[in-house]
């Protein structure tokens, strides 16, 4: 983690750097970054140099770790680590095989004793060699095809507004007051289902159960079709 962090900060220029699954490494991130004397920026705070700031729910969900190296001539010259698994939600044996690719994921024996200054074999530096190429591989193709936004919903909606005309997303789904949005925006959590007490303990036979999925996402598509 030592040499990973010194070798981001001294970079001395802007990037993107991708982790698949950045609440575990981000994790280690941060503990380094607080180490070396960096602070994080309060909201809404114009950020200066050796500070970062997060993108993390309040459910512990990672989004982003954005470093700020330095300003040069009111610029900022900053590292934005990004989860890739917001982007690409698979794991990287199956993004191989979903995005065909000739590169595919080896195996190495996980229960292996590795003990503290153990010298990787060929095999297992080339069996992360692959999971860095497939996952780079894999985001190029996306990259490619104009999916640049942070998480694969952020594309998602991008791609949609594109479909409609000038101003109509706007005109669709206007925006609203603070309060009124902080009142929705507690649903996004999910439903909320219970047992209704005179059926708890009891036996059914012939039911059926519904769990639809971006049942959102699909009202808000045909319904905007029926509209026009």
């Amino acid at each position: 983690i030592d040499s990973f962090m010194e070798w981001a900060i001294t970079r001395g220029r802007s990037c993107d750097m991708y982790f698949h699954n950045l609440k575990f490494d981000g994790g280690f991130i941060i503990d380094a970054l607080l180490k070396k004397g960096w602070t994080h920026v309060d909201d809404g705070a114009k950020p200066y140099s050796k500070q970062f700031d997060t993108i993390i729910t309040d459910a512990g969900a990672f989004f982003q770790i954005t470093l700020y190296l330095k300003i040069h001539k009111k610029r900022y010259v900053k590292v934005d680590i990004k989860d890739s698994s917001k982007k690409i939600p698979l794991s990287i044996e199956r993004i191989a095989q979903a995005f065909n690719l000739d590169t595919l994921k080896g195996d190495i024996d996980y229960h292996k004793y590795r003990p503290e200054g153990y010298e990787p074999t060929k095999e297992e530096w080339e069996y992360l060699d692959n999971d860095t190429l497939i996952l780079a591989q894999a985001l190029k193709q996306t990259f490619s095809q104009g999916m640049e936004k942070l998480t694969i919903a952020g594309d998602a909606m991008y791609s949609y507004k594109e479909t409609l005309p000038e101003n109509m997303f706007e005109k669709l789904y206007p925006t609203l007051d603070r309060e009124t949005d902080n009142f929705i925006r507690a649903s996004y959590k999910g439903g909320f289902v219970y047992v209704k007490p005179e059926f708890a303990g009891r036996v059914f036979e012939k039911t059926t159960s519904y769990d639809v999925n971006s049942l959102f996402p699909s009202v808000m598509y045909t319904a905007y079709q029926n509209r026009s």
